[in-house]
């Protein structure tokens, strides 16, 4: 799109588009690996400190600005 000269506003609305998916992608995700490896972790015991600190350290990354 820049390239082909669009506008700036148009530009800037497809990027925006793009973070939206892949931040709702990135959600799915969290969510699945919460309700699967996490909590089969915990539930079994094994593992389940290095697996949360994992998810701690994601959300962190995830959730900085």
């Amino acid at each position: 799109m820049v390239e082909e000269d669009k506008y700036c506003v148009d530009v800037l609305n497809q990027l925006y588009s793009i973070i939206a998916g892949t931040q709702k992608v990135a959600a799915i995700i969290m969510k699945d690996h919460i309700e699967g490896c996490i909590k089969d972790a915990i539930s079994r015991n094994n593992k389940s400190h290095d697996y949360v600190k994992e998810l701690v350290e994601v959300v962190e990354r995830y959730t900085r600005r």
